[in-house]
């Protein structure tokens, strides 16, 4: 009598049976973790690219993830320090090799400092104007760029070099402990570089 006609099938007994595409319809949601990364992708519109990279581990890993992140961070660099000046003077072959740990260690420990500093203001004003970044973190990342190339010419232009004790009077000597930890920094860091970077090639 004017209403649409409903297709039903029944089973042996009489019972209806449930419509399986009607189930799926009911059920099927947009996944919540696919919304969230798409507004990680949408944000790489407004953010520049380091501000990118920060939102874009500080989603993924969450506060915890962070928290580690920044305490391995820190760790490093202050190694750097550490050894380099511990072993100033050890490496005949190349001495801008501790100096270069000394530098690279202080500016990125200046550099954690502000990050850390950066998130404590943007968590107590939340609902304030966004941050950028300041022309002080651009320089002092430009710097370490700069400083970062001068340390792969100083460390791989000897490589390898005599690191046994009985050529410690050797033109070519360096400490093994200065000379390999600063050449598995610089080995990590084209690691992290890479990981980095397919990541923003991903979300990009």
């Amino acid at each position: 009598s004017g209403s649409v006609n409903r297709i039903e099938t029944y089973g042996q007994h009489g019972t209806r049976k449930k419509d399986p595409a009607s189930s799926i319809r009911k059920f099927s949601k947009p996944s919540p973790s696919y919304e969230s990364v798409v507004r990680i992708a949408q944000k790489r519109k407004s953010l520049g690219f380091f501000e990118f990279i920060g939102t874009f581990y500080a989603n993924i890993f969450g506060t915890i993830g962070w928290l580690i992140a920044t305490a391995i961070c820190c760790a490093i660099p202050i190694g750097m320090i550490i050894l380099g000046v511990v072993y100033y003077g050890d490496c005949r072959a190349e001495p801008y090799i501790p100096i270069y740990l000394i530098v690279f260690g202080s500016f990125s420990c200046l550099q954690i400092i502000i990050i850390i500093a950066r998130r404590a203001i943007r968590k107590e004003d939340e609902k304030g104007a966004k941050s950028s970044m300041n022309p002080i973190e651009c320089l002092i990342y430009l710097f370490l760029f700069a400083w970062f190339i001068a340390g792969n010419v100083w460390i791989f232009s000897i490589h390898p070099p005599d690191t046994h004790e009985s050529l410690i009077e050797s033109a070519d000597y360096c400490n093994p402990v200065l000379y390999y930890f600063a050449f598995g920094i610089i080995i990590i860091s084209y690691v992290i570089s890479i990981i980095t970077g397919s990541c923003c090639r991903y979300y990009w």
